[in-house]
């Protein structure tokens, strides 16, 4: 998989994995559903390169703030304007047929940097 098809889940304990982000876009639900682990994701555009995707439930249901997310929300723009809830998905913005594209490794470190996870090495993305 080349790495510029990648996407970070991070967790409100701050821990994280790096996934391969597909390249059909009927995949992309599958891989969404699976790494939150939830039968219905919402997306929030942090920026045009970013999109940030998370349980549409997680208030409902009692998932705890995922400081990191909002975090990662205010740094883009300056404040958050709400809690982000349960882990999210970070992938980048949408192609120019509007399709979800994935992150490159550094893009990933990028992520990271900004919400204040410091890292030696990403580890390799997980593969099924």
């Amino acid at each position: 998989m080349p790495a510029t098809n990648l996407a970070l889940v991070i967790r409100p304990d701050a821990s994280f994995d790096v996934i391969d982000w597909p390249e059909e876009m009927r995949s992309t639900l599958y891989t969404l559903y699976t790494a939150l682990r939830c039968d219905h994701v919402d997306v929030v555009d942090v920026s045009p390169e970013l999109s940030m995707w998370l349980d549409g439930s997680g208030i409902t249901i009692g998932v705890p703030i995922d400081v990191p997310a909002t975090k990662l929300y205010a740094v883009a723009n300056g404040r958050a304007h709400q809690f982000y809830y349960g882990t999210v998905v970070i992938t980048g913005g949408v192609d120019r047929h509007g399709d979800t594209i994935g992150l490159t490794r550094e893009q990933c470190e990028m992520v990271l940097g900004m919400i204040g996870i410091e890292i030696p090495e990403i580890p390799h993305q997980h593969t099924k």
